[in-house]
């Protein structure tokens, strides 16, 4: 939390300052500063997890604090128009290809792909956060493996946008995602269930048991599979071998598992191995025709 406070927060605020602060003279000098400042900015508009710096809202007071500095500095210089290399002018620019790359990237994660097979939204409350999804690595930390592919990390958000109750969680009633009803998101069988692990204390994951207590649902519809994982223990409101309805509930949101704290996994794989993780056909996923990636949020 103190390493996303200080990038997407505490740079950007010394930048508007210093820039508002910096007498220029010409206008090269200038325009490079506000790429630069920009790229970086853009940058973490779209990638950032913003709920970890206490609120998903701060992204748009940083593009506007952005846009704000450049007016500021744009009236109170008088700038000479000159275009003049300098070798000064070389790191900014490097690192304004750099943040765009970024941004291209994040840009290009977020298209819809091909192919998606449409859900039913398995949460419900006014916001729900896109911490981890998309059609990148950058966006989304499970798109190397194959199976995961497309799979989405949901946290609930109050009105203020916080992930918590309080301003620092501390244990996992603090988290407003934790102990959220979770409902199917599809009609299927339920073809497996792992139950028993316990939740993990906040910022204590559990590689061992990657996706914790979880449900794996297969879509009454083709061979797709459903999982969603990092359950509660013993709230789950199925068993293996029942039918499900769109809607119906199916359990609990906990902390169990590889994680850091609670959150809704969920994941469409076509596998005939039995393995719903590692070795399956990823399938990407639709909520009322919606691809959702990295800073989405569905309410």
């Amino acid at each position: 939390m103190i390493i996303h406070f200080f990038l997407s927060l505490f740079i950007p605020v010394c930048f508007s300052v210093l820039f508002c602060k910096k007498t220029y003279t010409h206008l090269d000098a200038w325009a490079i500063d506000v790429l630069f400042f920009g790229s970086y900015v853009l940058a973490l508009f779209f990638l950032g997890l913003w709920p970890l710096t206490g609120s998903y809202f701060l992204r748009y007071l940083i593009l506007s604090l952005f846009f704000g500095s450049v007016l500021i500095s744009l009236l109170q210089n008088h700038l000479l128009i000159r275009w003049k290399f300098q070798a000064a002018h070389a790191l900014p620019l490097l690192l304004t290809v750099f943040f765009a790359s970024l941004i291209t990237a994040s840009l290009y994660g977020s298209r819809k792909p091909p192919h998606c097979i449409e859900l039913a939204f398995p949460l419900k409350g006014d916001f729900t956060y896109v911490a981890q999804g998309g059609n990148h690595r950058l966006l989304n930390h499970h798109f190397p493996v194959s199976a995961q592919k497309y799979a989405l990390d949901l946290l609930q958000l109050n009105l203020y946008g916080s992930r918590s109750h309080t301003l620092i969680p501390l244990q996992l009633t603090d988290f407003i995602s934790y102990q959220a009803s979770i409902y199917s998101p599809c009609d299927g069988l339920v073809i497996a269930l792992q139950d028993g692990w316990e939740d993990q204390p906040p910022g204590v994951p559990d590689p061992s048991h990657p996706a914790g207590n979880y449900l794996a649902i297969q879509k009454a519809e083709g061979e797709v599979v459903v999982i969603l994982a990092h359950l509660l223990k013993q709230s789950f409101a199925v068993k293996p071998g029942d039918a499900v309805k769109k809607g119906d509930l199916v359990g609990k949101i906990g902390n169990s598992g590889n994680t850091s704290e609670p959150h809704l996994h969920i994941h469409c794989l076509r596998s005939n191995s039995g393995d719903f993780f590692e070795k399956g056909e990823g399938v990407p996923m639709t909520f009322e025709g919606k691809f959702l990636s990295r800073n989405h949020v569905y309410h």
